[in-house]
Order: structure tokens, then C-alpha cells, then sequence
């Protein structure tokens, strides 16, 4: 039976196949990582500027690129540092909410590296 014959799904790959597959999976999952940084440096200019409702918000998108990144991320020194800037994320957040809901004063804005710095770290993979 000829291998084209059979629908997508039961058709075996080739090691060309599997490669080219394995590449663009990897270059998606870069793209987590990247999109979680810009939306960092976003929200550290919007926190450093006290926009915290903004900075909140994209505080929250970017964690959630994160999480997606970390799942997929294989090598042990960037899994840990990605793991070390969202937990540092993490806390702005929660610090934002609790500003936003009234129950806490605000610690001058940018307490997730206000220049963008943090948010550069993760980029050379394992410096932070």
C-alpha cells in the first residue's frame, strides 16, 4: 500500500519529516518565551509609569507565556531561570492586585525590574 494513500494522521514520517516537524515545534515554543518578554518589558514601563491597572494586566498575559514556555522548555538552566522571573512576575502581579483592590500602597511602581533589565535576562539563556 502506498504511504500517500493513507490519511495524515497514518502515515509514518521520515527522518527528514520528523526533523523539519521537531524544528518548527521548537521555534513555537521559542516564541512563548519571546512573546512573555515583551509583554514584561510592557508591563514594567506601564508599572514604572503607574499605570498599574495596565501593568497588571499584561503582568497576568505575560505569566501565562511563561507557564507555556516553561512546559516546553528542556534545558535545565533556562527552565530555571524562567521559573525564577516568573515567580518575580508572579509577585508584582499579586503586589498590582492588591493595590488595584485597595488593600495595600503601591512600592513606587517598577518592583519587576523597572528599567526592563529582568525582563532581558531570559534571552541569553540562563544569566539572571
Amino acid at each position: 500500500r502506498d504511504a500517500t494513500a493513507l490519511p495524515p494522521c497514518r502515515r509514518r514520517r521520515g527522518s527528514a519529516e520528523a526533523r523539519a516537524a521537531a524544528r518548527r515545534a521548537a521555534m513555537s515554543f521559542s516564541n512563548f518565551k519571546e512573546t512573555a518578554i515583551e509583554y514584561v518589558k510592557k508591563a514594567v514601563a506601564e508599572d514604572t509609569e503607574g499605570n498599574y491597572e495596565a501593568a497588571y494586566k499584561l503582568y497576568v498575559t505575560a505569566l501565562e507565556y511563561f507557564k507555556t514556555a516553561l512546559k516546553y522548555e528542556k534545558n535545565p538552566s533556562i527552565k530555571r531561570t524562567l521559573t525564577e522571573k516568573f515567580k518575580e512576575y508572579l509577585d508584582r502581579a499579586e503586589a498590582l492586585k492588591g493595590v488595584l483592590d485597595g488593600r495595600q500602597p503601591s512600592n513606587g511602581g517598577g518592583g519587576a525590574g523597572g528599567d526592563g533589565s529582568t525582563a532581558q535576562a531570559t534571552r541569553g539563556g540562563g544569566g539572571g
